[in-house]
């Protein structure tokens, strides 16, 4: 009999879109106090490379902004495919078990057959499963369109 494809973790997935979160903070923090640093030195820095120092750490500024913006996005994108995940999951548990219900019934010839009905539930949940995986897959791949 037809069984619905395996989901990933939702837990896994908003456990890895938190994590996200967690570095970013962690990373903006450090880059704006690397930056203000060096934006407060600037006056008073002087060596023969300092044109090209002052210049690469006032890049930095712009550079976290656009990192902490697509990263955010990714997180965000990632904690919305663990929620249709999660809600996908409920489908694939309530198919299996009815699935195992019509296994387990006797086959009486006379009534109609629930196989059609089952299957079609199952392909409907694949192309939903596939839609959602190729959702995610599209929005983290938009925002390395927009970056590059």
């Amino acid at each position: 009999m037809i069984q619905p494809t395996q989901l990933p973790d939702a837990a896994a997935l908003s456990a890895a879109a938190t994590g996200i979160s967690s570095s970013l903070a962690t990373f903006d923090a450090a880059i704006t106090e690397l930056t203000q640093g060096w934006s407060g030195l600037a006056g008073s820095y002087s060596a023969p490379e300092d044109e090209v120092v002052l210049a690469a750490f006032s890049r930095l500024g712009a550079m976290r902004d656009d990192l902490v913006t697509l990263a955010g996005d990714a997180g965000r994108a990632l904690e919305d495919y663990a929620g249709v995940v999660a809600v996908l999951a409920t489908r694939r548990a309530a198919l299996v078990e009815d699935i195992a219900a019509q296994l387990a019934s006797p086959v009486d010839p006379e009534a109609p057959s629930p196989l059609p009905d089952l299957e079609a539930r199952v392909l409907r949940f694949d192309l939903d499963a596939e839609a959602a995986d190729r959702d995610c897959a599209d929005a983290l791949s938009a925002f390395h369109r927009y970056y590059s």
